[in-house]
């Protein structure tokens, strides 16, 4: 406890995604094999990806590789 309000760190992401990978994991019990969970951990991450980028283009924070030439000229 008190190296959670001392310590300027913390492993609170780490939990969260191991905590989404059991909800998955529990998710999915007896419905496919190895191959069919990877998948779907892997389009998870993809499609937050994905989503998290276009809020940056809509917000204009993202940044395409072309975007620096049309600012130079």
């Amino acid at each position: 406890m008190k190296a959670g309000l001392t310590l300027s760190w913390s492993n609170g992401q780490t939990e969260g995604q191991v905590h989404r990978l059991k909800l998955i994991k529990r998710q999915m019990y007896g419905r496919g094999s190895f191959t069919l969970l990877r998948k779907r951990v892997l389009h998870r991450a993809e499609t937050k990806r994905r989503k998290l980028r276009a809020q940056e283009q809509v917000r204009g924070l993202g940044r395409k590789p072309g975007d620096q030439a049309a600012l130079a000229s």
